[in-house]
This record gives C-alpha cells, structure tokens and sequence, in this order.
C-alpha cells in the first residue's frame, strides 16, 4: 500500500496519528491492549512518514483540553507508554495548562512540529544539547532540522535549526547525502533573496545558511568531481563566494571550511580566489562547459554577484600588479568582466568600463585567439546603450594594446577580426563602423595601409 500513502502521506500520517492518540487519551482508564494496538499503528505510521506522524501527535496534545479533564501526570504516562518514551529529555508544551497546573511534556521530536513557535525553539534547544533524543529511524536529526531551516516562517525557530545543524555538522555529522546538500543550497538561496529585498542589516539566518554552505561543501570533500555531485559543489561554492563583498568575514569563514583550511588562518580569503585551482576552474567553467550559468543558468541568484566578486579580485591583482601577469590571470579576468557584461540586466558601465580598461592594458599577455573572442563578444552585446557606453572604448583601447605588441596597424587587426569565418552579421558591421572611424580620425595612415585595407574590405563584401 506504500505507493497509495505517498501522494497525501503527511497529510494522512498526521491526521490518522492525531486521531488515535486522541482516542487513547479520551479513553479512561485505556486498556494496555488498545494502548498495544495504537502502538504498533503509531510505529507503522513513523515508519512511513515521521514528520507527519509527529504532527499529528503534536496536534491532539494541543487540544487535549477538548478531549478530556484527566489530569496532565496521567495524559503524560500515557502518552510515554504508546510512544515508548522515558522521563528525559521532554520539551514543555506551554499552550496547554490541566487541571493540576502540570505542564503536559512532548518528546522533543514530537515538539519540533507543534504548531507553537515556543515549543518547537525549545525542542530544537533540547536537541541541540543531546542528538540523541531523537528517534534513530525515519528522517535523520539533520535532515529534521534543515527542513525547519528552510521552511519555518518563524525567524527566531529558523536561526535556532540552522544553528543546530550547523553545530551538528561542525561536529562531524556524517550527512554526505545528495539530497541534504541539496536543501542546504535551497537555504543559501532563500536568505540570500529575502536578505536581498530586505532594508536591514544582514540577517544572522544568512550568516548561518553561509556557514551551513561551508560545512556542506566540506562534506563532499573528494565527491566533488563526481558527475552526480560535481554541479552541486560549484553551486555553493559560487553562493558563498558571491557573497564575499557584502558579507566578507562570514563568507571568508564559510569559504575556508569548504576548502578544509584553518579556521586561523590569516590568509585573506579573497586571495584563494587567485590561488586555489579548484576555484579557478569553477570560474572558466562559466563560460566552457554547458551546464553552467553563461549556457542557460545566469538567472542564479549568486551568479551575477559571484561574476562581480570574480572579476573584480581579477583586476584588482592584474591592476596592482609591478610584475608580468600570465595570460590565465588576464584571460580569466577579461571573460569575467564579458560574462558581466552579457548578463546584467542593468551593469554599472563606469566600472565595468574601468575593469575593461585595466586588462586592456596587459592585453599583450594573452594569445591572439582569447584577443579576438574577447573582442568579437564585445561586439556582438545586443544593447546598443551599454555597447556605445562600454564597449566601443574597450574594444579601441583592447586593439591599440595588441596592435602596437605584434607590430601591426589598428585597421589591420579590426578588418581581420571581422573576416573571421565565425564572424556574426552584428560584428562584421560595428567592426567596419570602428575601422571607418579610425579611417576618419588617423587620414595619414591611409595612404601607407590603403591597399591592404581596400583589399580587405573588398574581400569582407564579397
């Protein structure tokens, strides 16, 4: 019968659990058999969904006050003895008050789905201190306090579960579980956006979903090259790094847990972006693999923010730099700021302007092929507002940098990049506008490049 309870099965085990427990409790005295006989349909219930089974049982003692005026020392017993429950580690039910002003007590798992927000903060409280509370079967200590983690609409319950898991995984938790991971990328995402449209300082529920993102990136420790889990790795990982201008000493902490460093350590963690390969390589995945943000994905909500962390650590080395940079440093730092400005929907011309300048500058590092993709993308921006306000410059200042390095005549380079066979209608047309302005603006060049440059046009018309 599994397959017919797993459509409605929270609903179902709820309401079915809620209905025996109230049963048993209207019943005085309970025979032990019908107390055996809701015990073993209560455990077959746990088995098949927990939260909803503790859901419901959470319900029928809240409103046990319409079911009965048996005093709370005996509800208690009874309830212990169809749960198969000891006196420790019970959470207090303070919305329900008997007769002899004895507070009815929860298990705590029981407590974390009651409807009160007081009595689930003190069940997670009580879990924090002993995990061991909690039932061994069904869904894991983790997997319970994630959910709230995530779902809760009780702020002060949510920062008190990520809490919880966040010092359960610090602990060394094994939870290295797909689906868990999962959850724990759906509560970076979900702080971050209310975070996002909120006009207060940042809220500790992100600085714990960060935390979280940290720990659960650590987890996957060696998997992260695993096709199944490799998508998932980046993905917290660009969350947490395209937190690191807003949020920079909680997302340094996260990123040094993911990356297995010292807590201690002095090391800034903008730097690692530099230096750790795996980073490095997340970054490049942007714009080579297919499953990635710049091939369908760039409505992430990190992307945008990661690409603007990225790519002005990039600059930022590459301007401050006295030394030579390696063509890497440039290429990576010249394809951040393209991704920029390919998917943002309102980018900030001035910098963006800026960072284009700054590589353009070391534009004699890279090899002819990343020159002539980085100009051609430029080209190809189909907002005529930012392409006139950005581009137009940096593709000037990209082709006098390569030009004057390899001995050649600006109109030369431009020509040549627009008789590239994978050259699109919109390159091909602003190319030639830009050659013609170099034409009107530098009329001494023409009489020494004319013929090149006639036959170039020529061959470019066909």
């Amino acid at each position: 019968l599994e397959p017919l309870w797993k459509d409605q099965t929270l609903n179902l085990t709820a309401s079915l659990s809620a209905t025996l427990l109230k049963m048993a409790i209207s019943l005085d005295p309970c025979a032990d058999s019908t107390v055996e006989g809701i015990q073993s349909i209560i455990e077959a219930l746990k088995a098949v969904c927990p939260t909803g089974c503790d859901a419901g049982i959470a319900h029928a003692v809240m409103n046990i006050g319409m079911i009965t005026q048996v005093d709370g020392k005996v509800i208690r017993q009874l309830i212990m003895r169809i749960l198969v429950l000891d006196e420790l580690n019970f959470t207090e039910d303070k919305t329900i008050d008997v007769d002899d002003a004895t507070p009815l007590m929860l298990p705590p798992r029981v407590g974390l789905e009651h409807a009160d927000a007081s009595v689930r903060l003190n069940a997670i409280e009580i879990l924090a201190r002993d995990p061991s509370a909690v039932d061994s079967e069904g869904e894991s200590l983790e997997q319970a306090l994630l959910r709230h983690f995530v779902t809760e609409d009780d702020l002060k319950v949510a920062v008190a579960a990520g809490e919880a898991l966040a010092g359960l995984l610090d602990g060394g938790s094994d939870f290295v579980s797909l689906s868990l991971v999962e959850d724990c990328l759906k509560a970076l995402r979900k702080w971050t956006f209310l975070d996002k449209n909120s006009t207060e300082e940042p809220s500790r529920a992100l600085e714990v979903a960060l935390d979280i993102a940290g720990l659960a990136v650590m987890a996957l420790g060696e998997h992260h090259h695993m096709d199944e889990v490799k998508l998932i790795h980046q993905q917290l990982l660009r969350g947490i790094i395209a937190h690191l201008n807003v949020m920079e000493a909680h997302a340094s902490s996260a990123l040094l847990k993911a990356l297995g460093r010292s807590r201690n350590s002095k090391k800034n963690a903008k730097n690692l972006l530099l230096t750790t390969e795996l980073l490095r390589n997340g970054l490049r995945s942007c714009w080579n693999d297919k499953e990635t943000p710049a091939n369908g994905q760039n409505n992430d909500i990190f992307f945008r923010y990661y690409l603007d962390v990225y790519s002005s650590v990039l600059v930022g080395a590459i301007g401050s730099s006295t030394k030579a940079i390696s063509k890497e440093y440039v290429s990576d730092a010249l394809n951040a700021c393209l991704l920029r400005v390919q998917f943002e929907e309102s980018p900030n011309t001035e910098t963006l302007g800026q960072q284009l300048n700054t590589c353009a500058t070391r534009i004699t590092s890279v090899d002819t092929s990343a020159f002539l993709d980085a100009i051609m993308q430029l080209s190809l921006l189909p907002s005529k507002n930012i392409y006139e306000a950005v581009c137009i410059t940096s593709i000037d200042r990209l082709c006098d940098g390569y030009a004057s390095a390899h001995g050649l005549s600006k109109l030369r380079v431009l020509m040549e990049a627009a008789l590239r066979p994978d050259s699109r209608e919109m390159c091909v047309l602003r190319f030639i506008s830009l050659a013609s302005d170099c034409i009107a603006n530098k009329k001494k060049e023409i009489s020494s490049s004319l013929t090149e440059i006639t036959i170039h046009v020529l061959a470019l018309l066909g």
